[in-house]
């Protein structure tokens, strides 16, 4: 809700001090990233010491850097232009996670030959 600007209605303040509550009993609080690791330390008053974090785990036989020829059939499969650098962004929240600032920093690539995908919603504006 910070992240997004939002004030938060009745019923959030209620999940929101529960929330609290459950984070200042648990012994050990596991997150998936530094971000929400220390967005936790700062919004419910968590000591660093007791968070951990466990980045997903990816899929090595699913996901594995391709030879340069199957990376070619791959990116005419989907349409890429051989000749361009792309950067993907997987996003079911664009705001929260940043597409603002990533649309920013490449309105700035003049004459850059990268492209930015954005997977997961349609980007809204």
């Amino acid at each position: 809700m910070q992240a997004l600007g939002v004030k938060p209605r009745l019923k959030d303040r209620v999940m929101l001090a529960g929330e609290r509550r459950t984070f200042q009993q648990a012994p050990v609080i596991v997150t998936h990233s530094k971000m929400v690791a220390s967005e936790i330390c700062e919004n419910y008053g968590v000591e660093a010491a007791r968070v951990r974090t466990i980045y997903p785990p990816v899929d090595a036989t699913r996901f594995f850097p391709l030879a340069s020829a199957e990376r070619l059939a791959a990116r005419e499969r989907l349409g890429l232009d051989s000749g361009l650098v792309y950067f993907l962004f997987p996003s079911m929240g664009h705001f929260r996670k940043g597409l603002d600032i990533a649309l920013s920093a490449f309105g700035r690539l003049k004459g850059t030959a990268a492209r930015l995908l954005v997977a997961g919603r349609p980007a809204d504006g």
